[in-house]
């Protein structure tokens, strides 16, 4: 049996959480394409992550940009564009849901920090935690952050050297700036 991402699975979780995205179940299609249209930017100089594929409004970066994102287990992130209306509140709503679904999905949640942060002057909401599945522990950063252009959602996975990755994932998420 094919194992599916675990970025791939929030990605499930979270558009479960938006009404627009929740009746999109089946695995979207990625693509290379090019990321000059990409309604924001990144910093990733001195990172292994690099872009690797995108669906409609979801951008996944890999180590290398290598992998098939939809059946490996790696660490990884992605960037999703969401409409939250340029509200923090929809923001911190947002992702305390993702958390919450991800219980439903048979992930064990055993560590979660949340907190308000800032990223480039834009209110942002953050959290990380830890949880397992299938036997596995995995780590996750979540950022929602916007402004009045767009919002925006950081979410790293980590299956491998969980604090360094976490400290990257932070890191590159203080760059994420809306164009």
């Amino acid at each position: 049996m094919k194992k599916i991402t675990v970025a791939f699975l929030f990605f499930i979780v979270l558009s479960a959480c938006n009404n627009s995205e929740a009746k999109k179940t089946a695995l979207p299609t990625t693509t290379k394409t090019d990321t000059s249209a990409v309604p924001f930017s990144l910093n990733l100089s001195g990172s292994a992550f690099k872009y690797n594929s995108n669906t409609t409004k979801t951008f996944f970066y890999t180590v290398n940009g290598l992998g098939d994102i939809n059946y490996t287990i790696a660490n990884s992130f992605y960037v999703m564009v969401i409409d939250l209306k340029n509200n923090f509140e929809k923001r911190k709503a947002y992702a305390k849901a993702a958390v919450e679904k991800f219980k439903v999905r048979g992930f064990t949640i055993t560590e979660v920090a949340e907190k308000e942060i800032k990223i480039n002057d834009d209110d942002a909401y953050e959290i990380c935690f830890t949880g397992a599945y299938e036997n596995k522990t995995i780590k996750f950063y979540l950022v929602v952050v916007g402004n009045y252009k767009v919002d925006l959602l950081f979410c790293g996975t980590a299956v491998s050297n969980f604090d360094g990755t976490i400290q990257e994932f932070k890191q590159i998420a203080q760059t994420l700036h809306a164009k």
